[in-house]
Order: C-alpha cells, then structure tokens, then sequence
C-alpha cells in the first residue's frame, strides 16, 4: 500500500532555509512547522508580525492545505497554558482544512495536474495531531520550564562612575535624585584602625552631589545629623530619609532633601513611630513603606514591625501607619522592593542572644509579598541564597526584582580578616509572573549595606561594604536590557 500522504502533510519538519515568502518572524524563529492540524489552532493571523496587515497578508491561508505554519513564542506558551482549547480549536481546523481539500480536488481546473483526493480517518486526526504537537514543542522548545522560556533573562551591563571624593568610601548611605542631579549622605566608615583592631566607627553628615555621569562630586552641604543605615527613597524630586544610626543610638527622624539653585534644603516630616536603624524600606505610589530593623544597637531581637506614610498627605498631623506585619520570623538588614504596586520582602536576619548575651545572627532565605490595599501577605519561594545587607531597594526590571550581592553568612569569623575575600558577588532575579527565581551572572563587585537608586534610566550602587570592615569609594551603575 502507498504510504498516506495525510501522515507526511501532519508531520512537523524543520527546514534550515526558510522560502523567501515567509514574513520576518518566522525567520527570526528559525523553525517552521508544516501541520494541517496546527493550521486549524493558528489561524490567520500571526501574533509576532509587526502590523495587522502583515499579521493576515502574511498567513492568509489558501484554497489548498498550507505548507507551512511557524510557532512564534506567544503560540507556543498558548498551546502550553490551554492544551484542551488548541486541541479542540485544531481538530476543528483540521475537519474544515480536509474537507476543503475534498471539495477542491473532486473539481481540478482544466490547467493544473489533477489532484488525488485526501481521505482522512477521523480516529487518526487526534493522534496525528498530537504526535504533531509534542514534535513541534520538542522542536521549538529549550530544555526548561515554561516559565523560563516565555521571557527572556534581562541582561546587567555594569560601568562606573566617578569615585567619591574619600580614599575609604561609605556603608549604609542614603541616596536619591533631585533636580536632576544624583545626591548620596551620610553613611559610616573606619577610618583608622578596622573593627578587630580596636578602631571606631565614624557617621558622616556630608551631602555629596554629581550632576552628570562623567562630572565630578561635589559637597553640597550637610544633613541635620550624621546619620546611616536608614531608608532613602526618591519622591517628587526629593530624596526622603528615614531613620538610621549615629554614635548617639538609632534616630526616628524623617525628612526631605531637594536639591535646588545650587543647594540642598531639608524639609522635616513626620517622625518614625520609634528608632530603628538597619531596616529596608521602597516607595510605591506616593506611600514609604518600612520593614523591620532593630531598635538599639545591642539589640538581640530584630523588630517585627512595618509602617507607612502617605507622602503626599499635606495634613500636618499626618502619621505613620501600623500594618500587619509578615508572617515569618522578624528580622533586620532585609531587602525590599516593589513590582505592579506590590511590595516584596526578602532575606534578612533575625537575631538571638548568644552565650554570653551578645547579639548573633539567624540567617534567613524567605520571602513574602503584600498586596496594599487587601492588607495581606502571601508567602513566597525561598531566595535559593541569603542574601544580608543586599543592594535595597531592589531593582524592578519588566520581568521582575533584582537581588544584588549581599551577606550569606558563610564567612563569618574569617581568618586573617584582612585576607577576607568579600561579600558573594550572585545576582538573582525573582520572576513575578512565574514566581520562581533565576540566577544571572555575577556582579563585577562585592557589595552590602548599600542603597540603590535610578538615576537616568540605571541603576546607581554608591560606595557600600565591599568585605566586613572595609568600604570603597566606587559608585557602580547598572544598566539593564
């Protein structure tokens, strides 16, 4: 018996050189799929054609069964997500496609070859079809997850920026962007012997300003208090800040910084509902959310608190908010962030009294997100590592939230702690649609206790921690594609 042309016609075939009547995206696929049955689901018009005209002109089916069919991304994730409705769609098209044939070839033009009559069983539809399907996914599908394939990795392109003006440079700055110009204050150093050497830790009061990426740093004045490891936030052209420590405790001052006619002025707001310092903290909307910290500096429990302010509430008497806090164990020195109005919290550590009463570290790896609003929090997947002290807020991309660096505890009492060899250097991205995290390749630096900002369109690392006891003066930016 001659072989059924209708088992050659449903097969997918790859075919390296695709004719030159096919649109641009099925180039850019590089993949074809030949399939009466595919052509059914797909019909006729394609998603990845650039205007609608093309979308139709370019696969507009003809009187006779097509030749071939290509499966852009948007296809694919469809027959992924809806596998009953493609089926249904496609035996449908199938039946239409098959039985149009029929019609046509029983009446040939008196030009053209006659055509032999397709005859198909209609027990044999559904497994062609599926035999089509799973060659065509095999085909046109990478080795991973559904969710990894349907969105492309963004890509980190890192440069630097000019230096601050401090051989040392500084931990747990704040850092925002007014009137254009990138603003950075506070923070702390050692700046003569290291903390096993019996050195002191110095606050820092300066404001530094660079008005463009290849300018130079300038001082701009000076804050109310020397003052780091608080939140700063970019907010209408100010940079608000929150919060903190200096060598007279943690504060529970807020206040604004604008830069104007060649000076910063300080505009208060109203005060945290207590101290706290090594807390996180992101904007969304005009509202400041704040997670967690501690309240002293001997402290042996992090704070189990969240609080926000409305920004824009002109209201004088205007006060922060107490909100149901996370459902997992307090912590400081966490990372926060923010994606389609949600907030994000991950990472941190929470702290416990050690044999001799001292504060010791319990390091965490979970994460939750609250929705504002419904005043509720969700648990989500674990950080595949932990990440203390990391890059916050965390930088939002389309895809999702970016982890920078950050402390995993696995050097803790490094010896010699001069020949220290940094803080990790890992980038993970959590994707928020599949909810699942990705790791992207290492940063070129080793950072923690450090702010991020954006700042022309990238994203801005000022100065931080590059290994425990020792700063660098290096300002990083980040520029994702």
């Amino acid at each position: 018996m001659a072989p059924s042309k209708t088992s050659r016609d449903l097969a997918p075939v790859l075919t390296p050189n695709p004719p030159s009547h096919e649109p641009p995206c099925a180039k850019r696929l590089g993949v074809r799929v030949r399939s009466t049955a595919l052509a059914g689901s797909l019909g006729p018009e394609c998603l990845q054609c650039p205007t609608p005209i093309q979308r139709r002109s370019a696969h507009q089916p003809s009187h006779t069964i097509p030749d071939f069919i290509h499966l852009p991304a948007a296809v694919l994730n469809h027959l992924l997500t809806r596998p009953k409705a493609v089926l249904r769609t496609a035996l449908q098209g199938a039946a239409r496609k098959v039985a149009h044939h029929k019609n046509t070839s029983a009446s040939p033009s008196r030009t053209s070859p006659k055509v032999p009559s397709l005859r198909v069983s209609a027990s044999l539809v559904p497994p062609l079809f599926l035999l089509s399907l799973a060659l065509a996914l095999s085909l046109c599908l990478p080795p991973m997850s559904h969710a990894q394939s349907s969105t492309r990795q963004p890509s980190l392109h890192w440069s630097q920026l000019p230096n601050l003006p401090d051989k040392e440079g500084f931990a747990a700055m704040h850092a925002g962007v007014s009137g254009g110009a990138l603003l950075v204050a506070g923070g702390a150093n050692f700046p003569e012997k290291r903390p096993w050497e019996g050195g002191t830790k110095i606050w820092y009061d300066d404001i530094w300003v660079l008005d463009k990426p290849d300018g130079q740093w300038r001082n701009a004045g000076k804050l109310p208090k020397p003052i780091g490891y608080g939140v700063s936030v970019t907010w209408k052209d100010e940079v608000i800040c929150a919060g903190g420590s200096n060598a007279e405790g943690h504060r529970a001052d807020v206040y604004a910084l604008k830069w104007e006619a060649g000076k910063v002025t300080t505009r208060t707001l109203p005060s945290l509902p207590q101290p706290f310092a090594n807390t996180c903290g992101v904007l969304i909307g005009d509202t400041l959310y704040v997670a967690g910290g501690i309240d002293k500096p001997d402290a042996t429990k992090a704070m189990h608190t969240f609080w926000s302010l409305n920004l824009a509430d002109a209201n004088a008497n205007a006060t922060w908010q107490t909100l149901p806090p996370w459902p997992g164990p307090e912590r400081m020195l966490a990372t926060a962030g923010t994606h389609d109005g949600a907030f994000y919290l991950f990472t941190g550590a929470a702290l416990h009294a050690d044999k001799d009463g001292k504060p010791a570290r319990d390091w965490l790896k979970d994460a939750y997100r609250f929705t504002p609003g419904k005043n509720t929090w969700e648990k989500l997947p674990d950080v595949p590592q932990v990440a203390v002290a990391a890059c916050t807020p965390a930088p939002s991309t389309e895809r999702g939230l970016l982890l920078l660096c950050g402390d995993d505890g696995s050097k803790v009492g490094f010896k010699p702690e001069t020949e220290h060899p940094g803080f990790p250097k890992g980038t993970l991205l959590f994707d928020v649609s599949a909810g699942d995290w990705h790791r992207l390749p290492d940063a070129p630096i080793s950072r923690a206790t450090v702010p991020t900002t954006i700042w022309n369109g990238r994203i801005i690392i000022p100065s931080g921690e590059a290994r425990p006891g020792f700063r660098s003066p290096e300002v990083w930016s980040v520029e994702v594609k």
